[in-house]
């Protein structure tokens, strides 16, 4: 029921109309798109992955890496210090200025390589839950890495020089 005010009347001696089917009608048409939006949130709202990396994890080992003694550099994608997997899609960019002998790569389906030095390679990850780059590098030797989503977007970056000063035998290799 609605009620009206007439000019000159006060509410408590008005009478009370009914509610017309127009007014009914015109009521539920806006409150639908309402209702939609309310109802479809929640369902796109639960696609969306809550832990998507913001940054990703780089771990060496040996820490610092060595000249000429095998290093593995294995990456992983971390929210707030707690590992997370990659997000379906998600790409890595790993260029490579230096030497850097018996190189492989595990986690990654290759994509594409361009460059002699720097050699750039671009990967599709394979392994969601991380991947590493290992071979035996030179002094100087420095591995970049860039990790994407699946819409381009960079998740995080590292960057890993091989210093000299850490050659064995006081900088002459082998010695």
């Amino acid at each position: 029921m609605c009620a009206h005010k007439r000019k000159g009347e006060t509410l408590s001696n008005q009478e009370s109309r009914p509610v017309s089917r127009r007014t009914v009608v015109a009521g539920a048409a806006w409150s639908v798109p309402i209702i939609a939006v309310a109802v479809a949130t929640p369902a796109h709202a639960a696609s969306i992955p809550p832990e998507a990396p913001t940054s990703i994890q780089l771990t060496l080992q040996p820490t610092p890496p060595v000249p000429y003694e095998p290093a593995r550099l294995t990456y992983k994608g971390v929210v707030d210090f707690v590992e997370v997997p990659f997000p379906i899609g998600s790409t890595a960019t790993v260029v490579i200025s230096g030497p850097l002998e018996g190189l492989t790569f595990d986690g990654l389906t290759q994509v594409s390589v361009v460059g002699s030095d720097p050699v750039t390679y671009t990967f599709a990850i394979a392994n969601l839950s991380g991947f590493y780059v290992q071979g035996t590098p030179s002094p100087g030797t420095e591995i970049a890495v860039v990790v994407s989503d699946g819409i381009g977007r960079i998740i995080g970056s590292g960057i890993t020089t091989v210093d000299s000063d850490e050659i064995p035998g006081g900088g002459i290799p082998g010695g």
